[in-house]
């Protein structure tokens, strides 16, 4: 956890906008230009800097439930299994330093821990030669009390399976730093180094690069299929590990995507709201009974159910309603 006397401290500097607890220190997102010291008490800040008209993604704050691209660590998370009666977050490996894998080590969201890590694919730091590794991924228990959810923040994506990545195949990838960004797939069955540590295989490039802290985020299909994690990025593309080569590298091929909880939806007749699981929710058009029968606002049911709806001819004089749901 951050001292309160260390966030107070910093928060009052001009220019700083928020911190969060990382690895490798206090990460301190700023103002471009803001002055802050390197280390408080000891304690190592991380500075990451942005314009003045940059709009820095939500995605950097504490979430419960924990979704897809939010901070894990000095990274993000991709998604959420279950397997063997536990939850995992899974994310990148190196997100640790090469060497310094620990079974039991604590992982933190934002400013508090949410589990122990488990499983890794490890790596020695500048070997020569480069170590090759088919994936980059590990496995992150989480504490029981710990909610989460693969439903993405932004979107209206829910992730339902895993898929293979396949060439020119539009995808979107969600990192803390990102948030969500439309990519497509340029290369596949691709084999890169990076940086001095290590030769990844089983991997696949996109048309645009990451930013940084959006590593061990998630690649998924417009559908919701998991086709990878972000790892990398070179100066115009991005480089991604697959997920399922990645699962069978930790031995964690048999877990399943963990599934949202039974929903229910009420309509109180006359009410302009929706109670979604026990929720109010405003909606502009309530239930109604006309002659005698139930007339209910179907765009905002559809959409709570994760599909799209739109209609047809778009001049006012509705003909077709048309109602898209990805799976």
């Amino acid at each position: 956890m951050i001292p309160q006397d260390v966030k107070d401290k910093l928060l009052a500097i001009p220019g700083v906008r928020s911190i969060g607890l990382s690895l490798a220190g206090i990460e301190v997102q700023v103002k471009r230009g803001t002055k802050v010291p390197a280390d408080i008490g000891g304690v190592k800040l991380i500075v990451i800097e942005t314009d003045e008209d940059e709009k820095l993604v939500d995605y950097m704050g504490s979430y419960s439930p924990l979704r897809p691209g939010v901070f894990l660590n000095s990274g993000s998370v991709a998604f959420f299994v279950k397997w063997r009666g536990n939850k995992y977050a899974i994310t990148a490996s190196h997100l640790w330093k090469a060497g310094s894998w620990k079974i039991g080590s604590q992982v933190f969201q934002w400013d508090r821990v949410i589990g122990e890590l488990e499983r890794w694919i490890p790596y020695t730091e500048g070997a020569n030669p480069r170590e090759v590794i088919p994936a980059d991924i590990a496995s992150v228990r989480l504490y029981p009390n710990e909610k989460c959810s693969n439903r993405l923040i932004d979107g209206n994506i829910t992730l339902t399976g895993f898929a293979e990545p396949k060439l020119g195949q539009r995808v979107f990838v969600v990192g803390r730093r990102t948030g969500m960004a439309e990519r497509t797939i340029t290369h596949v069955d691709y084999s890169t180094n990076i940086g001095g540590d290590f030769r990844l295989e089983n991997a696949f490039r996109v048309d645009a690069p990451f930013i940084a802290g959006d590593s061990g985020g998630l690649v998924c299909t417009p559908g919701g299929k998991v086709v990878g994690l972000i790892t990398a990025s070179g100066s115009t593309y991005g480089v991604c590990s697959h997920a399922i080569e990645g699962m069978k590298a930790l031995g964690m091929e048999d877990a399943e995507l963990v599934r949202e909880p039974d929903l229910r939806i009420e309509l109180p007749i006359g009410k302009k709201e929706m109670i979604i699981n026990g929720q109010v929710h405003q909606i502009d058009v309530p239930a109604q009974i006309v002659s005698g029968r139930t007339m209910v606002p179907l765009r905002f049911i559809a959409e709570v159910l994760g599909a799209e709806v739109d209609w047809e001819p778009k001049d006012g004089k509705t003909e077709k309603v048309i109602i898209t749901k990805g799976g």
